[in-house]
Parts: structure tokens; C-alpha cells; sequence
């Protein structure tokens, strides 16, 4: 919406406060970029130690670190054991090496049936831990 002035003195007035804005803007810009210019040097040195944390980081999760805060262990829900952590006769588990045996099936989890559901229907609450974190 166009703003209205009662007279000449008063465009000039808030086309100056407006230019002043402007300057400020632009004095500010100009001062990071100084300051990102300045920085040059430590951004290398800081980009490195990144990258070593970052390298460091994805070693340590692939070897199974958790990726979240340390809690005391409970059971994720109240059920039945439906399928335990370990070897097993299920064929559609993958095969896996578990502490230097080969195993043919091998779960990674452990299945929880959901409480008050029929044991055939039952929903499963799923712990385990996986590649993805």
C-alpha cells in the first residue's frame, strides 16, 4: 500500500531514515565479509579437524556405538518373547557369523508380542540393533 506524506519535508525526512537503513545493511554485510576473508586460514585447519570427527564418527557407529544417549535397559514393551536374539531355524533370517561361529539363520532382535493381542494377529515391538543406527 503506498504510504502518503503530509509534505515535502516529511518524504525527504523518511527517504533519508530509509537510506541511513540501508547504509547499515550494507555496513554490516561488508563486515562479514571481512571477517570470512579474515578467517580463511582457520576455516582449513577447522575443515580438516571436521572432516577427522566426521571420519572418526561414522568408524565408530559402523562398529556398533549407539547413536543415543545412554539410558538404563528396560524392555521396549511388556509381552511374550515371540522370537529371541540368536541362532534360529527361521528361514527368512539372513546367515551371520556370531562370535566366530557360522551360523545358517541367525536373528538380530528380539520380537516382543504386544500385549492383549491373539497370539496369531499379535503386533511385535522389534529391539534390535542394525547397520542404519
Amino acid at each position: 500500500m503506498p504510504r502518503a506524506f503530509s509534505s515535502h519535508d516529511d518524504l525527504i525526512s523518511y527517504a533519508t531514515s530509509l537510506a541511513a537503513d540501508q547504509s547499515a545493511l550494507d555496513q554490516r554485510l561488508n563486515d562479514t565479509h571481512a571477517q570470512f576473508d579474515a578467517s580463511a586460514g582457520q576455516r582449513d585447519t577447522l575443515s580438516v579437524q571436521l572432516l577427522s570427527i566426521i571420519k572418526t564418527q561414522q568408524q565408530l557407529f559402523a562398529a556398533g556405538a549407539l547413536t543415543a544417549p545412554q539410558t538404563a535397559w528396560r524392555r521396549p514393551t511388556e509381552g511374550e518373547i515371540t522370537q529371541p536374539f540368536g541362532p534360529t531355524t527361521v528361514w527368512v533370517e539372513p546367515a551371520r557369523t556370531y562370535q566366530g561361529v557360522v551360523y545358517k539363520h541367525f536373528h538380530d532382535g528380539v520380537d516382543i508380542a504386544g500385549p492383549g493381542w491373539p497370539t496369531s494377529s499379535r503386533p511385535l515391538a522389534v529391539a534390535s540393533r542394525s547397520s542404519a543406527g
